[in-house]
């Protein structure tokens, strides 16, 4: 398995939470707004146009309802 960053841009990464087909999803913790987070990181794989495209759907999707009590902001 790869190393576990210890940061990704501002983010303080503390645990992999999953791993999926797309990508990894990471805990972490945003100084800034001094909050748990998780961020998903596409695999390398998703340089594929297909693929790219299929993650960027799920994200709109996602944040299509992101409103919802059961559903996590999408940033």
């Amino acid at each position: 398995s790869d190393a576990l960053p210890e940061r990704i841009g501002r983010y303080e990464v503390t645990a992999v939470i999953g791993e999926g087909a797309f990508g990894r999803v990471y805990r972490a913790f945003d100084p800034n707004a001094k909050r748990e987070v998780a961020i998903k990181v596409p695999l390398n794989f998703v340089a594929r146009a297909d693929l790219r495209e299929r993650f960027l759907r799920e994200v709109q999707a996602l944040a299509a309802i992101d409103q919802h009590p059961n559903v996590c902001p999408i940033y």
